[in-house]
């Protein structure tokens, strides 16, 4: 699971073109995803309500993407 959906690096070999998205999905361990599930609970209800469902949405996966970028900026 780890090879088809976590991030990758563009030029390598196990890179696929659905991980930009599904990346953003992966953790590294229990604690983790329980810790973002909460921020997501505690801080995205609450900008939902004020934005919108679209803005909101746009906004967590513009984020996920544009962190993958940087990120892929320090590989380089």
């Amino acid at each position: 699971m780890t090879v088809n959906f976590a991030e990758w690096f563009i030029e390598h070999p196990n890179f696929k073109y659905w991980q930009p998205l599904t990346h953003m999905f992966m953790h590294v361990a229990t604690w983790h995803i329980f810790f973002n599930m909460f921020a997501l609970v505690s801080f995205g209800s609450v900008l939902e309500q004020q934005w919108g469902t679209k803005k909101f949405l746009f906004f967590y996966f513009s984020a996920g993407l544009v962190l993958l970028l940087y990120q892929w900026q320090l590989v380089i």
